[in-house]
């Protein structure tokens, strides 16, 4: 009987040390996700302000849908000939305030903006939130759909 009471502790503390290291792992992965996510968004940052739109091409998917802070939604292929035309222009954007959630392949992020800039010639400038969701396809992530909302001055 203590033998088998010896056993019994020994396994549940064995499969506890098991789980453990499993979800640290998990959480590793999901930072590195996470950190991977939010350079990501960086380098579109940067790319709407200098107006790279191969670089947003490829962080853009196929697919991409954005609904923009004046409603408009707007396909990939739209929001990219916005930029090359000079519609949309962002002289700088700041973004903070990051929140992640990953879903395996796929991952949505909020955040809070800073930005200043013009839309169709008139001025766009102020603070932002958005979302944006992120699926993994062919080993890379792309953004699939965004959609941004002005914080009213206080």
């Amino acid at each position: 009987m203590k033998r088998i009471l010896i056993i019994a502790v020994i396994t549940m503390a064995t499969s506890a040390l098991a789980l453990g290291q499993t979800t640290d792992k998990k959480a590793a992965r999901s930072s590195n996700v996470e950190q991977e996510l939010i350079k990501l968004d960086k380098e579109w940052t940067e790319a709407n302000v200098r107006g790279d739109t191969a670089t947003l091409d490829r962080i853009f998917a196929d697919d991409y849908t954005v609904t923009n802070v004046q409603g408009e939604v707007l396909t990939k292929a739209q929001a990219i000939a916005n930029l090359k035309s000079g519609v949309n222009k962002t002289e700088s954007s700041t973004p903070d305030d990051y929140t992640l959630r990953v879903y395996g392949d796929t991952a949505v992020m909020t955040h809070r903006s800073t930005t200043k800039g013009q839309y169709k010639g008139q001025d766009a400038s102020g603070q932002h939130r958005s979302i944006h969701v992120f699926v993994k396809r062919g080993g890379r992530w792309q953004v699939v759909a965004n959609q941004s909302t002005r914080i009213p001055q206080q």
